[in-house]
C-alpha cells in the first residue's frame, strides 16, 4: 500500500522536447515585447544609438572598434563645424565675436579632450585610445589642437566671405588633414589588433566521448576560447573548483579577462597556489595565467571574488624596446624617483625600480638561471641611474668585467675579481654611511635627497652567490650596508642566480634588506621556485615561467615582487644600441664623488679609492703582457716546440724564430710550411689609401695632442680631468675626439680598455 502511495505521488518530468518549447516561445514572447518597445519614438532613437555607439562583437566594426576611433573623432569633428557654421549662417553670418568664440571653445575642448581619455571611465570604455594617450600624449594634444585649428580655419573663411563650395572643399580637406595627423594612432594599434571570429569555441564539433558520457570538444586554438570552452571542467564536481563560477568573461587585445566567484569553503590564497591544477584543466601555461584579488573601482573588495587573466603566447614573445624615445626615470606625483624596467605582459601598466623617495635610496634584487635576462635588465636599471644625472655607481663582477660589459666601461668605478678588493669597496661604503650620517645630523635633515653636489652611491654587485665562499665576512657586512645605507644614500643592486639562502651568502638578512622595495626574479631553477613559492604564494611561480635555454623569445620574462601579481617582460634592445643608449648618458651624468664622500671611501678602503685609475692602469697593463705571453707560448706550443721544461732564457731566446729553425734546435722534424694569408693590408691603410687620414680641427682635437706631448701617456678619465674647463674640451667632446685621433694614426693605446692613449 505504501509503495503504490509513493507511486502515485512521484511527479512526472518533463520531456527535452517540452522544455525546448516552453523556452521557445518565452524567446518569442521577449522578442516580440522588444519589438513593441523599439517601434515607439524613444525606441527608435535609442536603437538608431545603439546601433551607432555599440556595434554587434561580430561585425566589422565591432572587431575594428578600436581602430575606427579617429574616424569617430573626425565625424564627430565635422558633425560640429557644420552645427556651428549653420548657427552663424542664422545669426547673420561669421563675425569677429564668433570667429573668437569658435576659436577659445575649440582650443578648450582640444586641451580637454585628452585630459578625458586619462580617466577611469575612459580606460574602461575606450581601453585602446585611453593607453594610447597615457603613451603619447604629446601626439594626442597635437591631434586634437589640428582639429581646433581646422574648426577655425573654416569658420575664418566662412567670415572673409568664400562660397559654401569652398567651405565644403576646407572642411574636407581639414577632416582628411586631421586624420592624417592622427595616423600614428593607427601605427600604434595595428600592432594591438587582434580579430577573433565570434563563437569559434562553441562551435568547434565535439570528436570524443569521456567516461562520464560528456563530449570532448576539440581544444579551443586561443586562450580566451579554452577558458570559456574548459571552465566546466575547472568547476565541475570533485575537481580543483568545483562549484565556482566565471563570471563576465570578456576578450582583450592580450587574451582574456573574467571573475571567479568562489564558494563558501573555498579560500582565495588556497586557490592562487592551485594555479599549477587549474592551469592543466584549462589547458593553458601557468605561466600565462595571472590570478589576482579582485579591486572594484568603488567600494570594498570581496574576498570571494578573484580575477583572472589568459594571456597569448603571442603577446609574451612581444619585447618591450629599451629605446623608446622616452627617458627612463619617471618621478611620480608623490616625488619619487622611479626607473622603467618594462611592462607587464597583458599591457596593463609598466614596471618600475623605486630608486629615490625623497627621503631615501632604495637597494634592489634581480635573480634569474642562466640566460634568463639578467643582463638586459640590469642594463635598463643602470641606464637609468646614468639618467638621473645624481646617482655615482660602484661595479664589482667576480669575472672580471665579462657578466656585463657595457656596465664595466661605463660605471664610475669598476672593480675585478680580488676578494680583497671587495671587501675593501665594501669597507669603504661602511665608512661613508657613518660619515653622510654624521654631516646630514650636523646639518639638522632626517633624509637623504640626492643632487650633483651630493649623489646616491648604487653597489651593483653581480654573481653575488660567490662571495661565501671567496670573502665569508662580506655577506654580514653587506647587510648592514643595505640595512643602514638608504638613509644617507648609499644602497646595492644585487644579481645573482636564485632565491635561497646561498644566493645571498648564507646570510637571511641580505636577503630581506636587499628586497625591500626592489625585487625582480626571472627564470628560476624547480627547487629556487619553491623556495620563492614560499615566501610569496600570491605571486606567479617564476620556476613556472617558460624555458630559457633553447627559447630566446622567452628571455626577459619576470616577476616583480613588489608589483602586481602579474608577469612581466623587461626592456631589451640590441647590444649595440644599448651601448649607445649607455654611453649617452655616462656623457651627461656626473663623473665624479662628493668630496666629503670621498675621502670616507678612500679612507674606509685603506686608499683603493684614490689608487684605483693607477691600479686599473697597472691591471690593464699586466693583463696585456700575459695575454701577450700566453699567446706567443701557445704559438711554440702549436709548432711542437717543449717550452715547460726549459729554461725562461731559452724560451725567450727561441721566440719569434722561423718554427723550421726552432724544430732544427731541438732535433725534431720541421713542420711543412704554411703560405701566409693576408686578412687585412695594414700598411695600405696606414698609407691612407682607404681613408681620410686628415684631422678634424678641433679645440678638443689639439688640446689632446698638446697634453699627451706635454704628459706622456694618459687615460681617458685622466685626459678629460685635465682639460677640463677648457673651451670646447668637455666630456663629450673628449670621448668623441679621441677615436677619430687613433683612426688617423695621431695617438694609439694597448689591446686593453683600459690602456693608455700616447703619441705616435
Amino acid at each position: 500500500m505504501a509503495a503504490s502511495t509513493k507511486t502515485r505521488s512521484r511527479k512526472k518530468k518533463p520531456s527535452a522536447a517540452a522544455i525546448a518549447a516552453a523556452e521557445a516561445v518565452i524567446q518569442r514572447e521577449q522578442q516580440e515585447a522588444a519589438s513593441r518597445a523599439r517601434w515607439s519614438a524613444e525606441g527608435v532613437a535609442g536603437w538608431v544609438w545603439e546601433r551607432l555607439a555599440h556595434p554587434a562583437p561580430g561585425t566589422l566594426r565591432g572587431m575594428y572598434k578600436h581602430v575606427f576611433t579617429p574616424w569617430y573623432w573626425g565625424g564627430g569633428v565635422t558633425a560640429a563645424i557644420a552645427v556651428q557654421e549653420a548657427a552663424a549662417v542664422a545669426a547673420g553670418g561669421p563675425s569677429a565675436a564668433s570667429l573668437a568664440l569658435v576659436a577659445a571653445g575649440s582650443a578648450a575642448t582640444a586641451n580637454l579632450a585628452p585630459r578625458l581619455l586619462r580617466s577611469r571611465w575612459a580606460a574602461r570604455t575606450h581601453p585602446h585610445a585611453a593607453d594610447w594617450v597615457a603613451r603619447e600624449p604629446g601626439h594626442a594634444r597635437l591631434t586634437a589642437n589640428a582639429a581646433a585649428l581646422g574648426a577655425t580655419a573654416v569658420h575664418a573663411l566662412g567670415w572673409a566671405g568664400h562660397t559654401p563650395d569652398t567651405l565644403a572643399l576646407a572642411g574636407a580637406a581639414g577632416l582628411f588633414g586631421f586624420l592624417g595627423v592622427g595616423a600614428r594612432y593607427w601605427q600604434y594599434h595595428r600592432h594591438h589588433t587582434v580579430v577573433r571570429r565570434p563563437g569559434l569555441g562553441q562551435k568547434i564539433p565535439a570528436v570524443a566521448s569521456t567516461a562520464d558520457g560528456m563530449t570532448e570538444e576539440a581544444l579551443a586554438p586561443d586562450v580566451f576560447g579554452r577558458l570559456t570552452q574548459r571552465w566546466r571542467v575547472v568547476s565541475a564536481p570533485g575537481k580543483v573548483l568545483s562549484g565556482a563560477e566565471l563570471l563576465d568573461p570578456v576578450p582583450q587585445p592580450y587574451g582574456g579577462l573574467a571573475r571567479i566567484r568562489l564558494t563558501e569553503d573555498q579560500e582565495a590564497s588556497v586557490v592562487m597556489s592551485q594555479i599549477g591544477r587549474i592551469a592543466a584543466a584549462l589547458r593553458i601555461p601557468a605561466g600565462q595565467i595571472d590570478l589576482s584579488p579582485h579591486e572594484p573601482d568603488e567600494g570594498e573588495p570581496d574576498p570571494s571574488i578573484l580575477t583572472i587573466r589568459v594571456i597569448s603566447s603571442v603577446i609574451m614573445r612581444r619585447p618591450v624596446p629599451l629605446d623608446d624615445g622616452r627617458s627612463r626615470v619617471v618621478v611620480d606625483a608623490q616625488g619619487r624617483t622611479l626607473l622603467r624596467v618594462g611592462r607587464y605582459v597583458d599591457g596593463d601598466g609598466e614596471v618600475y625600480w623605486l630608486l629615490y623617495d625623497g627621503a631615501s635610496m632604495w637597494s634592489g634584487y634581480i635573480g634569474g638561471v642562466t640566460g634568463s635576462g639578467k643582463s638586459s635588465l640590469s642594463d635598463a636599471v643602470f641606464l637609468g641611474m646614468l639618467e638621473t644625472g645624481c646617482t655615482y655607481t660602484i661595479y664589482i663582477d667576480p669575472k672580471g668585467g665579462q657578466s656585463s660589459p657595457r656596465i664595466a666601461d661605463s660605471c664610475h668605478w669598476f672593480v675585478g675579481s680580488d676578494p680583497t678588493d671587495w671587501e675593501a669597496v665594501i669597507d669603504g661604503l661602511i665608512a661613508v654611511i657613518k660619515a653622510r650620517g654624521k654631516l646630514l645630523a650636523y646639518q639638522g635633515s632626517s633624509g637623504f635627497q640626492p643632487s650633483p653636489e651630493m649623489p646616491g652611491i648604487c653597489l651593483i654587485f653581480d654573481e653575488f652567490y660567490e662571495v661565501a665562499k671567496a670573502s665569508p665576512a662580506l655577506p654580514e657586512k653587506m647587510a648592514w650596508l643595505a640595512r643602514k645605507g638608504r638613509s644617507v644614500g648609499v644602497t646595492a643592486m644585487l644579481l645573482t642566480q636564485g632565491y635561497g639562502l646561498d644566493d645571498f651568502g648564507g646570510v637571511d638578512a641580505v636577503r630581506s634588506n636587499v628586497g625591500v622595495a626592489n625585487a625582480f626574479a626571472l627564470k628560476l631553477k624547480a627547487n629556487q621556485g619553491s623556495i620563492f613559492a614560499r615566501d610569496f604564494p600570491h605571486l606567479p611561480n617564476p620556476a613556472l615561467l617558460p624555458e630559457t635555454e633553447d627559447r630566446p623569445q622567452n628571455k626577459g620574462l619576470a616577476v616583480a615582487l613588489k608589483g602586481r601579481n602579474s608577469v612581466l617582460r623587461t626592456a631589451w634592445s640590441p647590444a649595440g644600441r644599448t651601448s649607445e643608449l649607455i654611453t649617452t648618458a655616462r656623457s651627461a651624468t656626473i663623473d665624479h664623488l662628493d668630496p666629503y664622500s670621498a675621502d670616507a671611501l678612500d679612507e674606509g678602503s685603506a686608499g683603493l679609492f684614490g689608487r684605483r685609475h693607477e691600479l686599473a692602469e697597472a691591471e690593464a697593463a699586466a693583463t696585456e703582457a700575459e695575454i701577450a705571453e700566453r699567446t706567443q707560448r701557445g704559438r711554440t706550443l702549436i709548432s711542437g716546440e717543449p717550452v715547460r721544461d726549459r729554461p725562461r732564457t731559452q724560451q725567450t731566446a727561441l721566440a719569434g724564430k722561423d718554427p723550421a729553425t726552432t724544430a732544427t734546435a731541438a732535433g725534431r722534424t720541421a713542420p711543412p710550411a704554411m703560405p701566409d694569408r693576408v686578412l687585412v693590408d695594414l700598411e695600405a691603410w696606414r698609407r691612407g689609401e682607404h681613408r681620410d687620414t686628415a684631422v678634424p680641427e678641433s679645440p678638443a682635437a689639439a688640446a689632446v695632442l698638446r697634453l699627451l706631448a706635454e704628459r706622456g701617456p694618459l687615460g681617458t678619465q685622466q685626459i678629460i680631468d685635465a682639460l677640463a674647463g677648457r673651451p670646447g674640451c668637455g666630456s663629450t667632446a673628449i670621448k668623441a675626439v679621441l677615436p677619430v685621433l687613433a683612426e688617423t694614426d695621431r695617438i694609439a693605446k694597448g689591446s686593453s680598455r683600459k690602456s693608455p692613449w700616447a703619441l705616435l
